[in-house]
């Protein structure tokens, strides 16, 4: 039976035959760190002896007060061994009562977990149970892991500037891990290895990471630019994506937003800006903690990731953000969602969790990207016309300038109401009501320039309109004029008005140009209001909210080539 002793010179126990042999002193050289020191000392000094007791002396150094025995015992308990040896039972020599312990050591915990004992030091007392472990043929080790998680918490290391970058560091060796990426920085493979805190939070969540990782990298269909924004992108996030998108570098695009994080919150906005301005990403990915003084910030509102997102969303609601941090209050991202943010992905230490979260809400967000994107930027345009007055103003007398507002701000709102809905992935109705949307702006335009007279046969003339187009039952269509002049522009008709055909009767008055495409898709929109407001139920009908769930492709075709068609139609009416 083997016992061992662990001791830095500072023990009488030596003088027992049992320790003669097997004893290790315990010395920390000055260039290593502690935890590092002790992991390397039970991987290649204890360990390989395979003791059936491990007798450790509470003070290890010079530092009387660092009780670092209890940190190395803790060590023993966290260490990832196929042979059970973390289990050993462990002996505490010395002088210290239990309360000084506690009040002395954040790590005194260990104390009140099973399989450890601890006995003055005294040859006596000591000797009386080296007996009593050879009758009893050794001492009751640790039986599960579980019932030493129960009892102990092992502290947050005191060398990281705050939670955010130790849980930073923990998540991103972590997710490499489960995706298979083996190529990161070896200061943080070494600090997540050696240190106690970090093998604490591993081994406490601990799961089969290996039938558990990724299995293949994803894959993404649609072409894509995706922008990384993250003062620790150099650790390894960087790395992290670009291995994550590997399989798709035909598709996908990565690029890392470069700032100096010592910077002043407004610096690092506008450099993280104009790389947004330039390189107009579909996708962001960005961190709340961008700043140094962002550290220890407790107000969402004055993180820079936060400012930042709120400038991203003025440039363009359409590019997607998925905020990534290690902050897992509910009550943050609320108030990102309530400035824009498309998604939300928490780092932690479970990678089985948030990895396959971040692959869907990459997926979601690239399609969400390539719909939103084009729209809002001509959104941004056409209401930038509408209220700088670049629509067309006739003259139809005192009222005209009434009449012009009216329809200034029947339209405007109808865009602000397009750019606040189709963003919101929550309503059901989103794709459906911004069509119809821009169909009531259709019919407001028709409204405003187009007259439509039904005289009745026999009825005289109007000092209004020209005698001569009062003849017979027709309905005439007038483009209204300046100086109260009425221009005909189809009077072939006797039929019911056909608002299709006043669409575009009114772009080819405007432009001289007939766009066939153009009004097909227009159409489309009609048919698909009509549809949609008066559904027939011999007819089958899909929502496009439908589509985008079953054929996401064709969905955006149709969707887009409809609304491209609208802001052409409308652009024209400048």
């Amino acid at each position: 039976m083997t016992n061992l002793l662990i001791h830095s010179n500072n023990t009488s126990l030596l003088e027992l035959k049992d320790f003669q042999e097997n004893n290790l002193i315990f010395k920390i050289p000055t260039e290593k760190d502690v935890d590092h020191y002790i992991s390397d000392l039970i991987t290649e000094q204890i360990e390989p002896v395979n003791p059936d007791v491990i007798f450790v002396k509470y003070a290890l150094d010079n530092d009387y007060l660092a009780l670092l025995g209890l940190r190395l015992a803790h060590h023993i308990r966290l260490q990832n061994s196929s042979n059970d040896f973390h289990n050993v039972p462990i002996v505490f020599v010395g002088e210290e009562t239990l309360s000084e312990l506690i009040r002395l050591s954040e790590y005194s915990d260990i104390l009140a977990t099973p399989g450890v004992y601890y006995v003055n030091e005294d040859l006596g007392k000591v000797r009386v149970l080296l007996d009593r472990i050879i009758q009893d043929s050794g001492l009751k080790g640790l039986e599960s892991r579980d019932s030493y998680f129960k009892k102990i918490n092992i502290p947050a290391p005191l060398n990281y500037d705050s939670r955010h970058n130790y849980i930073n560091e923990l998540s991103l060796f972590l997710w490499s891990e489960y995706i298979g990426y083996a190529k990161l920085n070896n200061d943080i493979q070494n600090r997540i290895r050696h240190n106690l805190y970090f093998k604490y939070r591993i081994e406490k969540d601990k799961i089969d990471r290996e039938k558990k990782s990724i299995g293949n990298l994803p894959v993404f269909d649609i072409q894509s630019k995706i922008l990384l924004i993250d003062d620790e992108a150099e650790k390894g996030w960087d790395k992290f994506y670009k291995h994550l998108f590997s399989s798709s570098t035909d598709k996908i695009e990565c690029h890392v937003a470069e700032f100096d994080k010592s910077s002043s919150k407004d610096e690092i906005i506008d450099d993280c800006m104009e790389k947004i301005e330039g390189y107009k990403p579909d996708v962001i990915l960005l961190d709340l903690r961008l700043s140094e003084k962002d550290a220890f910030e407790s107000v969402p509102q004055f993180l820079t990731g936060y400012l930042l997102l709120e400038k991203i969303k003025e440039f363009n609601r359409g590019i997607q953000v998925i905020v990534t941090t290690a902050s897992n209050k509910t009550s943050i991202y609320r108030e990102l969602n309530n400035i824009g943010a498309d998604d939300y992905v928490i780092k932690n230490e479970r990678p089985e969790e948030s990895c396959p979260n971040l692959i869907e809400a990459l997926k979601i967000a690239i399609n969400e990207s390539k719909i939103l994107k084009p729209i809002h930027s001509s959104l941004i345009l056409s209401i930038e016309s509408v209220q700088n007055n670049q629509l067309r103003k006739i003259n139809i007398g005192e009222d005209s300038n009434y009449f012009y507002q009216e329809l200034k701000s029947e339209i405007n709102a109808y865009l602000i109401a397009i750019q606040g809905l189709i963003s919101k992935r929550d309503n059901i109705d989103r794709f459906s009501i911004t069509l119809l949307y821009m169909h009531k702006i259709l019919e407001a335009l028709s409204d405003y320039y187009i007259e439509i007279i039904r005289p009745q046969a026999g009825v005289g003339s109007s000092s209004n309109y020209q005698d001569s187009f009062y003849s017979g039952e027709k309905t005439y269509y007038f483009i209204k004029g300046h100086n109260n002049e009425f221009r005909v522009i189809d009077r072939d008709f006797s039929k019911p008005i056909n608002v299709l055909q006043q669409f575009y009767n009114l772009y080819y008055y405007f432009t001289n140009r007939s766009k066939t495409n153009l009004f097909e898709e227009l159409e489309s929109l009609n048919s698909y209001r009509n549809s949609y407001s008066h559904p027939n139920l011999d007819e089958e009908f899909t929502k496009l909210e439908k589509l985008y769930v079953s054929d996401f492709k064709s969905f955006r075709k149709s969707f887009i080539r409809q609304t491209t068609a609208f802001f052409e139609y409308l652009t024209a009416l400048r």
